[in-house]
């Protein structure tokens, strides 16, 4: 079973004039505890995610599916995760989200956002119109599936590598995820530049393991300041 944690952040990031509209920065993770940070467990040691909360909000009331893809699924279509994607399946079949199904990122792309994407999309890739950069994503840096090796990149059921950038496979096999996915993230928000046209303001989704999390909310909370 997986479970998965959320934590949004609304915030302004990027040293720019103020926008219009919020710049947005979603990070889920998988199996992260209720006490797995320090301003809940004196015993954790999670400071740069309590600065992100004493600076933001904290929201205590939520729900998720009882494994990982019927909750990115949910949270990106807005359907319930009955509707989209409990088979869990791989890219080698149908699954995710529907394509006649809008995404928030396909939303907020409408609304002028600049968006981007890093980690785990386990929303479906059975079809090229399922990739990210084809549902509202200006940038991406993503493994489909699930369960790929940190390192190599390899997904063992369908046997085959899974990292993809925008419309192509990313081929490295030997840097951790975190490290990949983390340094996209920042690069996508370094990329946000409010006098481009469709850079209104900055949509960032991050998706993927607790490590990961943790690594980014350092790099996140260094950058802020």
């Amino acid at each position: 079973m997986v479970k998965a944690a959320i934590l949004a952040v609304a915030t302004t990031l990027c040293a720019t004039a103020a926008a219009a509209k919020p710049h947005l920065i979603f990070v889920l993770a998988d199996d992260f505890g209720y006490y797995d940070v320090s301003f809940r467990n004196p015993a954790a040691h999670t400071p740069h995610i309590d600065g992100l909360v004493a600076e933001g909000m904290e929201l205590k009331r939520f729900y998720s599916y009882k494994f990982c893809s019927p909750t990115r699924c949910s949270l990106m279509s807005g359907r319930l995760p009955i509707h989209v994607n409990t088979e869990n399946n791989p890219t080698s079949k149908p699954g995710g989200v529907d394509l006649r199904m809008t995404l928030i990122s396909e939303k907020l792309k409408a609304q002028g956002y600049f968006t981007g994407v890093s980690g785990k999309w386990h929303a479906g890739g059975h079809a090229a119109g399922q990739l990210p950069v084809q549902r509202g994503f200006d940038r991406s840096r993503v493994f489909l599936n699930g369960n790929e090796d940190h390192y190599s990149h390899y997904f063992g059921i369908d046997k085959g590598y899974d990292m993809w950038e925008d419309g192509g496979n990313l081929y490295d096999n030997s840097t951790y995820g975190a490290e990949l996915y983390v340094a996209h993230a920042l690069a996508t928000i370094a990329a946000f530049d409010p006098s481009q046209p469709g850079h209104e303001a900055l949509f960032m989704y991050v998706w993927r393991s607790t490590s990961r999390l943790l690594v980014l909310s350092r790099r996140l909370q260094s950058y802020s300041h």
